[in-house]
């Protein structure tokens, strides 16, 4: 099968019925939701949006992709009501969101106006976690700002040493 029809089948028939599944699973239960925002090469924004909760099907938490949502506007209150409207679909009320993960942007989780405000006045028991991934880069960027620069550029070099020589490996 070549890549084309290979990713039609994905897109049009396996992410349909994998979503349907996740869907079902995490009907009427607590959950998570995970965000973050990107720009692709046409310079669209996106939404990706995940899900977690405890599955009764697997007896295991599991963390599912819910969608990929077109942004036009990256404001507070049109990323809430994207979401909104991406729970509704899911037949999900927002007020069973108990954990809010994304990055530390202002429209995300600012004090006034921001998607966490929002949701914190539907889902009131609801705890705002910041990306770890996102903090573990600006406290690497911090740590490297005090060390002396020629140590800096040394720690930064360190993989270009290695990454075309099979010797150094």
């Amino acid at each position: 099968m070549h890549r084309s029809k290979c990713a039609c089948l994905i897109k049009n028939v396996i992410s349909p019925a994998v979503k349907i599944d996740l869907i079902d699973d995490f009907q009427n239960k607590k959950y998570a939701i995970i965000l973050d925002e990107s720009t692709d090469i046409s310079t669209q924004k996106h939404l990706r949006m995940l899900v977690r909760f405890l599955s009764d099907k697997r007896n295991e938490i599991v963390t599912g992709f819910i969608g990929l949502i077109p942004v036009q506007e990256a404001t507070g209150a049109k990323i809430f009501n994207l979401i909104d409207e991406e729970m509704k679909r899911c037949d999900q009320n927002l007020a069973n969101c108990i954990d809010f993960a994304t990055d530390g942007a202002s429209a995300r989780v600012g004090c006034n106006n921001s998607v966490w405000s929002r949701l914190k006045s539907v889902s009131p028991f609801c705890v705002q976690l910041k990306c770890i991934c996102h903090l573990l880069v600006l406290c690497i960027q911090s740590a490297i700002s005090k060390l002396p620069s020629n140590i800096g550029f040394l720690l930064s070099e360190i993989p270009n040493l290695f990454r075309h020589s099979e010797l150094r490996r």
